[in-house]
């Protein structure tokens, strides 16, 4: 039997201020690692600004515990404030993340281009390498890439308008998240979904329609092709929050279908068929 190539990441986990106020932060993260049979080379703990300053010293104390133990950090929300710069040499971290409320208008804002240029130089200068949150148009990638961050966190939107196009570009980008219309102009939303969900059973399917003939979408649903059906008109917010449950529900499956095959792996591994 072929052997079966598996894709290596490191799944990032954000700590409150509570978690470290009332627990034993490296008991916990070690009794989550043996649960899941996982090392610990495949944990990110991420820190805000907010955290770190509630109780500087003990927080890089236990911080140094756990870079001990082969977790890495990562320190959250950078450029949001400016009181725990004077602690960053000190803290174990290895990447920051630029906020994602100076990626939003990175490309038009001159005011959060420079502040995510100078958390980039300021990273770079003390040998940390630079996340981006919530990247989604090519212009932030590419206004990202050139002021040289080396990681990226977001989603990337495409529209597309005839059913060919469709199923080659979603065979090119392994969606997330697929958002039909109702009437298309050579099948109908739901029975492009049905494909779809053939397909790339793992992208989470939505249709939009302002007709009120439901038979078919309602065939749909049952049938498992559609996770959501919304009718015209519509709030802009509702169907954003829409938008980003979809997202967060296919975020939820990848990673419970990574850790999975980690675990299956590991115990494979562990206990090898003689």
């Amino acid at each position: 039997m072929a052997g079966r190539e598996t894709v290596s990441f490191r799944v990032a986990v954000t700590l409150s201020a509570r978690q470290f106020h009332d627990g034993d932060i490296r008991a916990i993260v070690r009794r989550a690692l043996d649960a899941a049979g996982l090392e610990s080379r495949w944990l990110g703990l991420e820190l805000t600004e907010g955290v770190v300053l509630l109780n500087a010293e003990d927080v890089i104390h236990t911080m140094r515990d756990l870079n001990a133990d082969g977790i890495d950090h990562a320190l959250d929300d950078s450029g949001t404030g400016y009181s725990c710069l004077s602690h960053l040499q000190r803290l174990p971290v290895s990447r920051i993340k630029i906020d994602r409320g100076f990626v939003t208008h990175i490309t038009s804002n001159p005011n959060d281009a420079a502040i995510a240029s100078a958390v980039v130089g300021m990273a770079h200068s003390l040998g940390l390498s630079v996340i981006a949150e919530d990247v989604e148009t090519e212009g932030q990638l590419g206004f990202l890439r050139g002021i040289g961050c080396e990681e990226i966190q977001g989603y990337r939107i495409i529209s597309i308008t005839s059913t060919r196009e469709d199923f080659d570009l979603l065979a090119q980008h392994h969606p997330g998240v697929v958002i039909s219309d109702q009437r298309m102009p050579e099948m109908t939303g739901p029975e492009f979904l049905r494909r779809v969900r053939k397909l790339h059973p793992d992208a989470v399917r939505i249709v939009l329609s302002a007709y009120t003939e439901l038979s078919s979408v309602i065939d749909a649903i049952n049938q498992g092709a559609v996770y959501k059906f919304l009718t015209k008109p519509w709030e802009d917010e509702g169907l954003i929050e829409y938008i980003k449950d979809a997202f967060r529900i296919h975020e939820l499956s990848r990673e419970n279908r990574e850790l999975s095959h980690q675990l299956q792996s590991h115990r494979a591994r562990d206990n090898p068929i003689r």
